[in-house]
């Protein structure tokens, strides 16, 4: 029942979508006046009379049988066609109009490609219809990268050698553009610490449209579901005293729950701050609404935890790529602390071996840091 009800909201919202879709003036106007044609010249009747063929004798008779004076239905008839003219050349006007636009603005599409194999299904081709302008693709492709099993080493290129130059690249494709012509398209597959930071690169694009792998349909898709108003319930806060605490983990239980026997192996003796939805499950944030209302609570919750003055907080995120790529965007690098994202392996007997330290607070460019490291820095 619930997949059905979800069905038909997906329905009525294509079709609001529809109804609302920008419309060509001009064609509006040439349909308005045709609309007035057939009106008027509906009720005309034509008699053709011949005789003594071929071609000689024909006569033709127009009548207007219906109540209504023939001068108006001429009148009528000869105002929509006007009208219906008048419309086409509009029409024609408003397409080249709109065609300039296009051809003015750009679409800036960055797809990051690690953990799955999208290429049969690049994200340049599934572009939502709303944005106006060329595309241009930034392919950032860490797979040959990223394959397990993955060492620090590899890491460490992949953060320098192409997300750290993620920027670069978006401004080289757009340096001839005014910034109110551009619109970014983000979607990516990569560990979550990789596309936390990425987010915090993007935070200077100004409007970005976030997009998600859709797992069971293996296809890219755009936030559009409605919200369903579930938010984080935030548990720890409590316990933190200003001064008291040196290092915080912050952990995120937003697409999975996050590994509370493996937090507590690895950041024994911490004091853990929890943000975790009632009931988590993959494949499942598909609403811009909804993940702007988490990352609401996420920077509600970081300012709280800012108050007790840490040195470092450890984020442990277990959230979709769209939501890790916001969250990063959203992080406060001048008033949140030094902050270290980590990965989750299930099979490591470590379960957060590794980190991205976050460029903040001295730190002049991120770092994938060990775990072990990261702990008796501070």
């Amino acid at each position: 029942m619930n997949g059905v009800l979800k069905w038909l909201v997906r329905v009525v919202d294509r079709f609001v979508d529809w109804i609302l879709r920008p419309v060509n003036v001009g064609l509006r106007i040439m349909n308005c006046g045709l609309a007035l044609v057939i009106a008027a010249t509906a009720s005309w009747l034509v008699a053709v009379r011949a005789s003594n063929t071929p071609w000689g004798e024909v006569s033709f008779e127009l009548s207007n049988p219906s109540g209504t004076p023939g001068w108006i239905s001429i009148l009528v008839a000869i105002g929509g066609f006007l009208m219906a003219v008048g419309g086409a050349g509009f029409a024609v006007v408003c397409h080249r109009r709109a065609q300039r636009q296009a051809e003015r603005k750009r679409i800036v599409v960055l797809e990051l490609r690690g953990l799955v194999d999208t290429s049969d299904a690049p994200l340049k081709d599934a572009i939502p219809s709303r944005l106006i302008g060329q595309p241009e693709s930034v392919l950032v492709d860490l797979r040959s990268r990223l394959n397990p099993p993955v060492s620090l080493a590899s890491l460490r290129a992949v953060l320098a050698d192409h997300l750290n130059g993620i920027p670069r690249d978006i401004n080289n494709r757009c340096k001839d553009f005014s910034r109110s012509d551009i619109s970014t398209v983000v979607g990516g597959i990569l560990h979550v610490p990789l596309l936390f930071h990425v987010g915090m690169l993007l935070d200077d694009e100004g409007h970005v449209t976030l997009m998600d792998w859709e797992r069971t349909a293996r296809k890219w898709k755009e936030l559009v579901d409605l919200d369903d108003g579930a938010r984080f319930e935030v548990s720890g806060l409590e316990h933190l005293k200003p001064g008291a605490c040196r290092e915080i983990v912050v952990a995120i239980s937003a697409s999975y729950k996050v590994d509370d026997e493996g937090i507590a192996e690895t950041f024994g003796g911490l004091p853990v701050v929890h943000l975790r939805l009632q009931n988590p499950v993959p494949n499942a944030l598909w609403s811009e609404a909804k993940q702007q209302a988490l990352t609401n609570q996420f920077l509600q919750t970081m300012g709280s935890v800012a108050s007790a003055n840490p040195e470092l907080v450890h984020l442990v995120v277990a959230a979709s790529s769209s939501l890790a790529v916001r969250l990063g965007g959203a992080y406060d690098v001048r008033n949140f602390p030094a902050a270290v994202v980590y990965q989750y392996e299930k099979s490591e007997p470590n379960k957060y071996p590794w980190g991205v330290r976050l460029k903040t607070h001295g730190v002049a460019q991120a770092e994938i840091v060990e775990t072990s490291l990261a702990l008796k820095e501070v």
